[in-house]
């Protein structure tokens, strides 16, 4: 029909089928016999294709080409295909019986998107489809055998649960480069078939569950003697099967429970042009338990037993119309009762024989009739359905009618009618939601970890439907995207890329292939504007603007698109959109692109803003470049404000793609792309591709200023993975390069080289170069100014914090804090959460800490910075390590671990590991907590961090006093405090000295005849630890200095000194509680290490 001929791209099965040995006949029939002949087999050929309601697409020579699924796509083309094939070459082997020549019959089915459109000139054209998917049919046929039936892997796959197959095949067609792999079909499978599920998957039953429930109270009032017609609904794949089996499964528990039996018939509707009234037979059939390989004879014997059995005396009155069902030819006896009879008084009599026999086969047992796929159902079929429900309505049985809710086929219609006559139950099987569908997915895979955007894409393309959602997942398995490895699945690494699976494609083109003209064309223009559009847009381009109102009611009711406003629209599934966007051809897309621009440009000019990532898609879709490079640079700002990383860089790689470098203008556009790219590569960890760029970009640029601009973005990026020296290295380039330039333009070089003395631990250069800095600056007005100075305070926080200067350090950072909240600058306001939660863990308010650190994060996740999201999860480590949930501590550390593996932040690796030390050193496992301290030891020295580096070494001095070697613990001790020194590092000072006198506290538990002396050292280091003014240390400190007092006293028999400090600790002890909450909080942060030895030696004071 002319309907069908618009030009598009669709999945397509071709058939090709070559007659093979008819040259044979040449030699013995004159031309117009052979061409007779010929004609005679290409009419059984044609048949089987117009059986499985194929196209015709031409004869050439001595082949057939058909095709299925153009003009018409039907759900199980591929299935159609297969069968018509299977009985082309039975229909070839009858009629090579009658003629007792040879005659046989090769074919090849391939499946494939092609082009469909008319092809030819004005005077005379050709609807047929094109493309590499008919050419491998064409090879698939040629490598066939005579009387052999060969499928492509892409049939088989689909196909597979129907067929018998024989093992794979491959072979290399001329001129290609990549086998073929084929199937040889044997016959089709007999029995019932499962189409559909994952072979080896399973899950329970997801959000069904109140329609399980009422269901099984029908079969509960069936075992009572109460019948009921219960009518489901659901569109295709939505789990009406699901459920019918779940209900199965039930019913014989239930049976079985009392001690009963339950009869199942169930009858499908075909899609093809099969036996009257089919699902009625199907049901006649496993009544009568008649085989698909029944002879007649047999067939005939098993319908006269059952019959008679059910009918008693009424049987022989029955029989011939059961029989005219099964194209059974009747003796005479039975002949006689139907010979007289009109054809409605046939049907009448066949009507009331089936109904009855239903009717008695359910008085002997509880029974449940089920007829599926009604929308499929033909008038004849539904003529007899009606019968059956008005005349039996009393019946003894669980009528069960399921069906998809499409309203344009005649099943609908009927039950509308129905619903004033007769009592009836409606189940309506929504979509899943998101939640549920993730639950499903999970419990198919059992993947403990897929990766979210593969979550995200299988979870927002199946739209709810757990058809879709097994097909995507069976899609997935058979590109090994989802992969077995032993007894579980497992996501590979690799980039997720996949379309649509057939099987979903088939449905949604079957589908959109009953629509009309007007309604097809309006879904490509939607599909086009996107999965969500605006009606006011579509009204602006669309050629159906003066009737878009009624198209559009037609299309929500159909259930294709849904809007909660009637100005908004989106598509029911993103899966039907993008089977729609793809069968649209090149050039019309292209123009359907660039007339949506147009329109969202002179619809909406003084909001242009809130479009330029969609005017980007469309101009860039419609091959408008200059327009698409336009819209790509406004559009990567937009991101960038919004921190959507990957959008920004994909805008930016279009426009440097794209931009030719042929002008001044392009290549200062150029450079500034590659300049914002690289910042964002950088902040997000794909170093290798920021420095790259910058390379590139350096390369280009046109003055000093812009050479040190990358430069210095450079040396950013070599500190972000921890090369200082080549940090240090590219910033004095640049300030060679800056040599005859003012102060204002070293600001950022000079920022940049005070941040790499403070991670080296040089903190006295940091701070020389920081305040130099402030007293440099003139003008404070501009906003880029008042940015560098927050930074330049925040660095400065940074150091004073490290040297002891708490308080500086603190004021420091709300200065930069301010600036950052009055330029409205996120990022630098989650550094400064970051940073401050120091000053608050330093008071013991540990809470408060985890609310800044927990706001950091939420930014940096927003940002996507990667490398302030790390270190913001080892700070919340760190705190949670503090508060003694050692648990929760190493969840962070290991989380932190994995973000530096992925931005390769080196310095990361180490504290990650000094965190990981620290927590087994609190447990008590000490050879962990050396093996982790010593690889935090080996990345900072080799990273030239040597106040970290120093920090772990005091760490491991305190490994070996729990290893009984105080001597060495000591000296290490010793050695350490003059480091501390030469750093600036107060805080580390003091630990040293802390260290010291616990190593000789606990060698005097151990040399008796020295513990006198051993004590009074420990004494004199704790009274210098105690009188320590260089800064205001911590409660936690002031505690154990109290606590080790107390226990030295305590062993030189001084209990008046000793009571004093125990009981200074205990008020700590009890300050530093107030800020933890009662219950298990509390209970955790008292099991630290320290406070366990307290609470023990409080035992021992006491005693």
């Amino acid at each position: 029909m002319e309907k069908d001929r618009e030009a598009r791209l669709k999945p397509c099965v071709i058939l090709f089928a070559e007659i093979t040995q008819i040259d044979f006949w040449k030699q013995e029939l004159d031309t117009e016999e052979y061409v007779e002949l010929l004609k005679t087999v290409f009419d059984r050929l044609d048949e089987a294709v117009k059986l499985y309601e194929g196209n015709i697409d031409k004869h050439e020579g001595k082949i057939l080409m058909a095709t299925f699924g153009v003009p018409i796509a039907h759900e199980e083309d591929p299935e159609r295909a297969i069968k018509s094939g299977l009985l082309m070459l039975n229909q070839i082997s009858k009629l090579r019986q009658k003629l007792k020549k040879p005659l046989g019959l090769r074919i090849g089915i391939n499946l494939g998107r092609v082009y469909a459109a008319s092809v030819g000139s004005k005077i005379k054209s050709e609807y047929t489809v094109m493309g590499d998917a008919v050419n491998f049919a064409v090879r698939i046929m040629d490598f066939a055998k005579e009387n052999e039936l060969l499928v492509s892997d892409e049939v088989y796959q689909i196909t597979k649960p129907v067929f018998e197959f024989s093992e794979p095949m491959r072979f290399l067609p001329q001129g290609a480069q990549q086998e073929i792999v084929v199937y040889n079909v044997y016959r089709q499978k007999t029995g019932f078939v499962k189409r559909r599920g994952i072979e080896g998957l399973s899950s329970p039953l997801v959000d069904r569950k109140q329609e399980l429930i009422l269901l099984a109270n029908f079969i509960e009032e069936l075992f009572s003697g109460k019948g009921k017609i219960v009518l489901i609904l659901g569109e295709a794949g939505v789990g009406k099967s699901r459920l019918l089996e779940e209900l199965f499964t039930q019913s014989l528990s239930m049976a079985l429970e009392r001690v009963k039996n339950i009869n199942w018939c169930i009858g499908r509707c075909s899609p093809y042009r099969e036996s009257l009234y089919y699902p009625f037979v199907e049901l006649l059939k496993q009544i009568c338990e008649i085989k698909t390989e029944d002879s007649e004879m047999a067939i005939m014997a098993k319908l006269l037993t059952s019959i008679e059995k059910l009918m008693g005396e009424k049987a022989e009155e029955i029989f011939p119309y059961i029989a005219e069902l099964f194209n059974i030819k009747l003796v005479a006896k039975y002949e006689e009762k139907v010979k007289y009879l009109k054809p409605e008084e046939i049907k009448l009599q066949i009507f009331n024989a089936i109904s009855q026999i239903l009717k008695n086969y359910a008085e002997r047992n509880p029974t449940v009739y089920c007829i599926d796929d009604l929308y499929l159902a033909d008038e004849s079929t539904l003529e007899l359905l009606r019968f059956f429900l008005q005349t039996y309505s009393g019946i003894n049985a669980l009528v069960i009618l399921i069906s998809r809710p499409e309203k344009n086929k005649p099943f609908w219609q009927m039950k509308e009618q129905l619903k004033n006559e007769m009592k009836f139950e409606e189940v309506y099987l929504k979509p899943l939601t998101r939640e549920e569908t993730l639950e499903l997915s999970k419990n198919l895979l059992k993947i403990p970890r897929l990766p979210e955007d593969l979550i995200e894409k299988i979870v927002n393309d199946a739209g709810g439907n757990p058809f879709f959602l097994e097909e995507l997942i069976k899609l997935l398995i058979s590109r090994g995207i989802i992969y077995r490895r032993g007894n579980e699945w497992v996501a590979s690494e690799r980039e997720i890329k996949f379309d649509t699976p057939y099987t979903i494609e088939g449905i949604i083109q079957a589908s959109y292939d009953t629509l009309s003209p007007e309604l097809r064309d309006l879904l490509s223009e939607m599909a086009v504007l996107g999965r969500a559009f605006n009606k006011k847009i579509l009204q602006g381009f669309t050629r159906f603007w003066d009737n878009l109102d009624n198209l559009i009611t037609q299309l929500v009711e159909i259930g294709y698109i849904y809007t909660n406003n009637y100005q908004d629209y989106a598509f029911n599934h993103a899966l039907v959109r993008e089977s729609i966007y793809k069968s649209i051809p090149e050039k019309k897309l292209k123009e359907l692109h660039q007339s949506i621009a147009k329109t969202i440009e002179s619809m909406f000019p003084e909001r242009l803003a809130e479009f330029y990532d969609v005017l980007f898609e469309h101009y860039a879709k419609a091959d408008c470049k200059d327009k698409a490079i336009n819209y790509a640079l406004r559009a990567g700002e937009n991101a960038q404000k919004c921190y959507a990383n990957m959008e920004a860089i994909s805008y930016y790689l279009y426009v440097l793609k794209e931009l030719k470098p042929d002008n001044e203008e392009n290549n200062k556009i150029i450079f500034e792309t590659m300049y914002k790219l690289g910042g964002i590569y950088s902040r997000i960890g794909y170093s290798d591709d920021a420095i790259e760029l910058y390379e590139r970009a350096l390369k280009i640029a046109s003055t000093t200023l812009d050479r040190v601009k990358i430069l210095d973005a450079t040396a950013d990026v070599y500190q972000r993975i921890s090369d200082y020296e080549k940090a240090l290295k590219i910033y004095n380039e640049s300030l060679k390069l800056l040599i005859d330039f003012s102060d204002d333009e070293k600001f950022d070089t000079w920022l940049g080289i005070a941040w790499i003395y403070y991670l080296k631990g040089e903190l006295k250069e940091a701070r020389n170069v920081l305040e130099q800095i402030l007293r440099n600056v003139k003008d404070t007005s501009s906003i880029q100014t008042k940015k560098k100075i927050a930074r330049v305070y925040n660095q400065l926080g940074s150091v004073y914090s490290y040297i002891g200067e708490y308080e500086k350090s603190f004021e420091a950072y709300n200065k930069a804090l301010k600036i950052y909240e009055m330029l409205e600058d996120i990022p630098g306001i989650s550094v400064i959460y970051n940073n401050i939660c120091g000053y608050y863990t330093r008071q013991g308010d540990y809470y408060r800490a985890l609310e800044y650190l927990n706001k950091s994060l939420e930014i940096d996740i927003k940002t996507g910075n990667l490398l302030a999201r790390a270190i913001a999860t080892y700070n919340v480590g760190d705190t949670y390590f503090q508060l003694g949930d050692f648990e929760k501590a190493e969840e962070k550390f290991n989380e932190y671990l994995n973000i530096n593996s992925q931005i390769n932040n080196q310095l990361g690796n180490g504290y990650g590991n000094f965190g990981l030390g620290n927590i087994y050193f609190e447990k008590n496992d000490i050879p962990r907590a050396e093996f982790y301290y010593k690889k935090s030891y080996e990345i900072f020295n080799k990273l030239g961090s040597v106040m970290m580096a120093n920090e772990v070494m005091i760490k491991l001095a305190e490994i070996e006093i729990e290893k009984g070697d105080y001597n060495r613990a000591f000296s290490m001790f010793e050695e350490l405090e003059k480091r501390c020194e030469e750093l600036f590092d107060t805080e580390g000072k003091l630990t040293c000295i802390i260290g010291k006198a616990r190593a000789k506290l606990k060698q005097s538990f151990v040399e008796k005849k020295l513990m006198v002396t051993h004590l009074y050292t420990a004494l004199d280091l704790l009274k210098i630890a105690f009188d320590y003014k260089k800064i205001d240390y911590d409660n936690e400190t002031k505690f154990v200095i109290n606590f080790y007092l107390a226990q030295v006293y305590y062993y030189l028999t001084k209990i008046t000194e000793a009571k004093d400090h125990l009981s200074t600790a205990d008020k700590i002890l009890k300050e530093l509680l107030i800020k933890i909450p009662d219950g298990e909080p509390r209970n955790i942060y008292l099991k630290k290490k320290i406070y366990c030895e307290f609470s023990d030696f409080k035992s021992l004071l006491k005693d």
